[in-house]
C-alpha cells in the first residue's frame, strides 16, 4: 500500500469521517441485515476509495462516493434487483390467481405484494430465503386462500 498517496490527500481525521459516512448511509436504512452488515460495508467503500486513491484517479465528492460504494455493497449483498422482484411479482401473482374465482383474481396483486414485502422483511431482517420464488408462491397463495376465508366467514348483518 502506498501511504503517500494517502497521507497527501487523505488524513487520519478524513478516513475516520468518511468511513463514519459510508456507515451512517447503511445503517440509515432499517433492518438487522443492515445493522449488521454496516462496518463491512463500510469498510468496503473504504477499500475501494483507498484503491482510487493510490491509483490517482480522482474522486469528486469523497463522501457521495463513500456512501454510494456502501449501499451498493449492502443492496449486492442482500441481492435482490428490480427484474428479480418483478419475475417473483409476477410468481406470487400467478400462484394467488392459482387459487380461481373472482375473488381470488381480483386480490392476486394485493397477495402477491404481501408476499413480496414479507420476503423482503424476512431479508433485511437478516434471514435466508434460500428458495425465493417456492416462498413467494406459497406466501402468496396462503393469503389468497386465507382472505377468502375471512370473507366467506364474515359475519352477515
Amino acid at each position: 500500500m502506498n501511504n503517500d498517496a494517502v497521507e497527501i490527500s487523505l488524513t487520519d481525521e478524513d478516513l475516520e469521517e468518511l468511513h463514519q459516512a459510508a456507515l451512517d448511509a447503511v445503517l440509515s436504512r432499517s433492518g438487522k441485515i443492515y445493522e449488521m452488515k454496516a462496518p463491512e460495508a463500510a469498510g468496503a467503500a473504504m477499500e475501494k476509495l483507498l484503491e482510487k486513491v493510490e491509483a490517482g484517479h480522482p474522486v469528486g465528492d469523497r463522501v457521495a462516493c463513500v456512501e454510494k460504494w456502501a449501499l451498493d455493497w449492502i443492496d449486492g449483498h442482500v441481492n435482490l434487483t428490480s427484474s428479480d422482484l418483478e419475475d417473483l411479482h409476477r410468481v406470487a401473482t400467478k400462484s394467488a390467481r392459482s387459487v380461481g374465482g373472482p375473488l381470488a383474481e381480483s386480490v392476486a396483486d394485493d397477495a402477491a405484494n404481501t408476499a413480496l414485502a414479507r420476503m423482503v422483511t424476512r431479508i433485511y431482517d437478516g434471514f435466508e430465503v434460500k428458495h425465493r420464488r417456492a416462498y413467494v408462491s406459497k406466501a402468496a397463495h396462503r393469503w389468497t386462500l386465507n382472505y377468502i376465508n375471512d370473507v366467506k366467514n364474515f359475519p352477515k348483518p
